[in-house]
Order: C-alpha cells, then structure tokens, then sequence
C-alpha cells in the first residue's frame, strides 16, 4: 500500500473512461444528499468525524470498482487508484483528504459496518437493474438526527 501512496502524488488526473462505473457510483451518493439535507461539501466536511458515512463512501467506491472494473481484479494499487477517483469525484477538492482518512480508518468497526452498507446498496441497486434504490447514507444521518 505503501508504494501506492507514493504514487499517488504523481497523479495524472485520469478521465472517467479510465474508470467504468464510477459515474454511477457517485450518483449512487449524490442522489441521497437530498434527502440527508447535504451537498458534496457538508457531506465532505460531515465525513471528517463520521466513520459510518466514511465506510459508505469507501464500499461504494469499493464494489463499483469490483462490479465495472473486472481487468484490475487483484491489483490492489489500481483498486485504490479507483477508489480514490470515486472519493474526488464525490466530493471535489477535498476528496483526496477523505481517502487518506479513509485508509487509515480500515480496522475500526463503524467504518468496517459502513463499508458493507455502501457495498450492499451499490450491489442491489445493479442486481435490481435500478429498480432498489440505495438509501444506506440517507438512513444513517436520519437516525442520527432524531
């Protein structure tokens, strides 16, 4: 993971066509934000103490680069590189911030319960061909508002 990291500051800024799927994996946080009473930057910001929502991202990200990105099946460097280019997509210039924090969080539990969350929601929503929608992020902060 390491020599990814270094590789990450020589970063190109590939275009999307370098990543199939992750349009559709930003939708899938994009279209919640309404219902959450957020846009990218609070949810960035809301992230920066939110381990759950932080794993949402991450599994989402995570499951669109398994589910679209099939030629880069066990190359981890290029499945972080994916998920990375989720995170800046999603979340604009401090997306790169949130990666990082999210690598660090990997081994915390809420977070390992986000990932799962996200991954189940972007996997139901392709296994129902859209037709299920994806509400694990706006579930999460409407119970944390009551």
């Amino acid at each position: 993971m390491f020599g990814f990291l270094r590789k990450l500051r020589g970063f190109s800024g590939n275009t999307s066509a370098d990543f199939p799927g992750a349009f559709s994996a930003s939708q899938i946080i994009f279209l919640q934000l309404p219902f959450c009473d957020l846009d990218p930057i609070s949810l960035c910001a809301k992230l920066e103490d939110d381990e759950f929502a932080l794993g949402y991202l991450f599994g989402v990200a995570d499951m669109a680069n398994y589910q679209f990105n099939r030629s880069a099946t066990g190359d981890q460097d290029a499945a972080l590189n994916y998920i990375r280019h989720v995170f800046i997509e999603s979340l604009g210039g401090d997306g790169e911030e949130r990666f990082m924090q999210a690598l660090r969080r990997q081994s915390s539990p809420v977070f390992g319960q986000g990932r799962q969350v996200g991954a189940d929601d972007l996997g139901g929503w392709l296994q129902s061909q859209g037709q299920r929608h994806a509400l694990g992020l706006a579930r999460h902060f409407s119970e944390l508002s009551r």
